[in-house]
């Protein structure tokens, strides 16, 4: 890896995003995988818990766009990055009073969402901004570090909830908060700001223009491979997202604790590191799509370990799973959609392919599936759902399928 890297620049920018990473899915593991557990914990039934999901994912959804659209106009990310931090932090006391009243619990995962969640693509967006001065950024790398720093959060912060009881959240976060929003001021972005700064000036001067909105719209619903990887996703999430955020409350019902369930979740990250550092390998052997669809191959197998799981122990193996279906899809995803929509019109592109398959899929899913969870039990729901994920991958293998006996060329052939 130091072979890679000839200067100290570069060493230093690997190394400040990896624990930028790191930080932020630590942070992220503290308020929003146990979210539902903090809702049972405070008196609220599944219905509930799947409202609160719902408010998350829509704050989400909605700014989303909106940030990502803020930093496009911005030449420096850092400020407007630790302030969302930081106010994440101070709003995250208001969980305090949530545990009373749950309107305010809504508003507060609300306001976090908006504030923490959505950062998620914008570090990766600063990442890319900033090695376009040349600098040689690895992806993967970097990345890795949020996968580990999650694993251990998991199950560190786990032990701690059965310990101390949920109520820790807040201060764990803040903590959090506050390490995160001091590693980003070490991101070094005045380079970067001057080369967006001439870039934007040449295509003023060139007379340049960005592709509208809604003409970029236009040109998405026209693109087939991306409509039907938009839609096999946004049905596959209707069925993920719910059983996900309700395994903690399935290793309630099979008897276990927070304990077993951090060590789920270090697990299902911890896993996802060998495939996120090797992809550019599999990449050799495979095609873009082809690792997409063997991906949601994988998510098939995942939704169904942990829906099925019998026993706790089994349930947390479940999460081996992640290797195969979210450790080669987070990548792969990213290569497979530069590869089908043109580049004037990428980060369009993959804004609402975010918004629509995670955060309207979300909304819909979280709150259907809270529903169904009270009404007919978690289990049931989780069996029920799994239908979703099955219906999606077939989505996208249905048209890989057909045009594979029409021409069955040599070599990669899907």
């Amino acid at each position: 890896m130091k072979g890679k890297w000839k200067t100290v620049t570069e060493r230093r920018m690997n190394w400040v995003f990896g624990f930028l990473q790191g930080m932020y899915w630590t942070s992220y593991c503290v308020l929003f995988p146990f979210l539902v557990q903090m809702c049972t914990a405070y008196g609220y039934d599944d219905f509930q818990s799947g409202v609160v999901l719902t408010g998350a994912t829509i704050a989400n959804l909605v700014m989303q766009p909106v940030i990502g659209s803020i930093c496009d106009k911005m030449l420096r990310i850092k400020p407007l990055f630790v302030s969302l931090f930081l106010a994440g932090g101070a709003i995250s006391l208001l969980l305090f009073v949530g545990k009373h009243n749950f309107f305010v619990l809504f508003i507060t995962m609300l306001l976090l969402s908006a504030c923490v969640q959505t950062l998620q693509y914008i570090i990766d967006i600063w990442s890319v901004r900033i090695s376009m001065t040349g600098v040689n950024y690895n992806y993967g790398f970097s990345r890795s570090f949020g996968s580990v720093f999650y694993a251990i959060t998991a199950v560190v912060f786990g032990a701690a909830i059965e310990r101390f009881s949920i109520d820790i959240t807040s201060p764990v976060f803040i903590v959090c908060a506050l390490i995160t929003a001091g590693i980003a001021m070490l991101v070094r972005e005045d380079e970067a700001a001057l080369l967006l700064r001439k870039k934007r000036e040449a295509e003023t001067e060139g007379k340049k223009n960005t592709v509208p909105f809604l003409k970029a719209c236009m040109m998405l619903v026209k693109n087939r491979e991306y409509m039907i990887f938009l839609i096999s996703y946004f049905v596959m999430q209707l069925g993920n997202l719910p059983v996900y955020n309700y395994t903690s409350r399935k290793f309630e019902i099979l008897g276990a604790g927070s304990s077993l369930y951090g060590v789920a979740l270090f697990i299902m990250a911890i896993t996802e590191v060998p495939l996120l550092i090797y992809l550019k390998k599999l990449k050799v052997f495979f095609r873009n799509r082809t690792l997409v669809l063997m991906s949601f191959i994988g998510m098939v197998i995942r939704a169904c370990a942990i829906a099925f799981a019998p026993t706790p122990i089994l349930l947390a193996l479940a999460f081996l799973t992640q290797s195969i279906s979210y450790g080669i899809f987070i990548g792969a995803m990213i290569y497979y959609m530069s590869e089908i929509v043109p580049a004037s019109i990428l980060f369009t592109a993959q804004t609402i392919f975010a918004a629509v398959s995670i955060g309207l899929s979300g909304v819909i899913g979280n709150l259907i599936g809270g529903y169904y969870a009270k009404v007919a039990g978690v289990l049931e729901m989780m069996h029920t759902f799994v239908i979703f994920v099955f219906i999606g991958a077939l989505i996208f293998a249905f048209p890989i399928i057909l045009a594979k006996r029409k021409n069955n060329s040599g070599g990669k052939t899907v």
